[in-house]
């Protein structure tokens, strides 16, 4: 078997249009993601301007060698597509960089349209190709073979080939590097964020965990960063002469109800800008700060210290805040979720979405006052002591808290009730749970007969 430079321009051709084919499929699904909200736009357009370039080259490079070859007919079926392309160029936005897509119009509806559907029409018409371009190669060699053999080769090529392009594609140079803020010194809260941290580590992903509680034994790509010594750990404690020697107004049952979930809330403010005080100067943290990262998990609890850091040393990574409890009166509105105190209660109060009058009222009080206390109590002076450090100006950390990509809640509908809520909220209750233990022990029959009778002794003879 012998090759001619037909049968060569055939083979670059089919290795060619494998790469298109894979190009197409990705901005299929880029523009899917873009239409359901899934993806950022300007992320989305970082990822797919870079490509547009290489696809339009390698297509024209093909049809190159169709021309050096003599492939008139192959030549003729891709102009069309050849001249598209230069069209598209150039009339494409007003841009800085090479590409096509600018994220400021890119979320107009009549263009996501246009450029879902180019993306189905061009993978159509690269696929079909592919089996074109593969029978030409057939045509093109000079081959004494039989007809049975040259299948059985043609498909052994293409397979080999279609193996070699998926095993240069699919590789393990998806594994992120994750950064985990967690300046809380509450061990339940960090109980929650372990197992998810662990797991990420041991899925081959590279963490870096900055925290008040290392992991005892870690796996080979976790990094810990303790910050142990800043402050106390388990200060969850709260001063209980309030309710021990209460005055006139709180043995009132509202008044002493409304007090007691406005004082529960204080001391976080004292722990947070005491953590972020001396966090500022920690050497471990500020090393840590210094890497590239593609992601940032961060707890959304008494601080937003954390997210001033990221702003001082140019993290521009998404960033995802994980929380162990329920969503707080002051992260809804980070993400956009509805926090109407009308039908939506407060973390701290006992209502459930079917309120009175007078319950609407109080819960609205509630809320307004934790939002105004969150914002003046701790963000407005973590701020003031970030600037005051680095000796430069941030936004006010109101507005970085809006940055969130994403938020994982430790919470579960059938137990926490059902909120209006948005796609970036996810509830992940449950998560810290080992499930490979059994939840309820094995119990003997003769157990239950002992509990059966104790109870029949109890209720119906006592």
């Amino acid at each position: 078997m012998a090759f001619s430079f037909p049968a060569f321009s055939y083979i670059i051709a089919l290795i060619v249009d494998a790469f298109l084919i894979f190009f197409s499929i990705f901005h299929v699904i880029a523009f899917d993601e873009l239409k359901t909200d899934y993806k950022n736009p300007i992320d989305q357009c970082n990822s797919l301007n870079p490509l547009v370039l290489p696809e339009y080259l390698l297509h024209l490079l093909i049809n190159l060698l169709f021309l050096l070859s003599g492939e008139w007919f192959s030549l003729f079926l891709n102009v069309p597509l050849i001249l598209y392309h230069i069209h598209r160029y150039r009339t494409r936005p007003v841009m800085s960089g090479p590409g096509l897509y600018d994220p400021t119009s890119i979320m107009n509806a009549d263009v996501l349209t246009i450029c879902q559907r180019e993306g189905w029409i061009k993978l159509a018409f690269y696929l079909l190709s592919f089996f074109f371009y593969l029978y030409g190669y057939n045509g093109g060699r000079v081959d004494d073979s039989s007809p049975c053999d040259t299948v059985r080769e043609t498909c052994a090529m293409c397979t080999r080939l279609l193996l070699a392009i998926a095993a240069i594609i699919i590789t393990d140079a998806n594994a992120a590097r994750i950064l985990g803020l967690f300046p809380h010194t509450g061990k339940s809260h960090q109980m929650v964020f372990e197992p998810l941290l662990r797991t990420l580590a041991e899925r081959g992903h590279h963490v870096t965990t900055v925290s008040f509680f290392p992991l005892k034994n870690p796996p080979a790509n976790y990094t810990d960063v303790s910050l142990e010594g800043i402050a106390g750990l388990g200060l969850e404690t709260f001063d209980l002469s309030i309710y021990e020697s209460p005055n006139l107004l709180l043995k009132i049952p509202i008044v002493k109800r409304i007090a007691k979930q406005l004082m529960e809330f204080h001391p976080l403010a004292g722990m947070a800008l005491n953590v972020c005080g001396k966090a500022l100067d920690w050497p471990p943290l500020i090393e840590a700060l210094k890497g590239d990262y593609d992601v940032v998990l961060v707890e959304n609890f008494n601080s937003d210290c954390m997210l001033g850091l990221l702003h001082v040393y140019g993290i521009r990574a998404p960033v995802v805040a994980l929380l162990s409890c329920n969503i707080l009166p002051w992260s809804g509105n980070r993400i956009g979720v509805l926090d109407n105190p009308a039908f939506v209660p407060v973390l701290s109060t006992p209502f459930t979405s079917r309120m009175t009058f007078a319950e609407k009222v109080e819960n609205t009080f509630i809320q307004l006052y934790h939002n105004f206390w969150f914002y003046y109590a701790i963000q407005v002076k973590e701020r003031e002591l970030i600037e005051k450090r680095f000796g430069m100006k941030i936004p006010d950390l109101y507005e970085l808290g809006k940055n969130y990509s994403l938020m994982m809640v430790n919470t579960f509908h059938a137990l926490n009730g059902v909120r209006l809520t948005v796609p970036g909220v996810v509830e992940v209750g449950g998560m810290h749970l080992d499930h490979t233990r059994k939840v309820i022990p094995p119990v003997s029959y003769f157990i239950c007969l002992i509990n059966a009778n104790l109870f029949w002794n109890i209720v119906f003879k006592f």
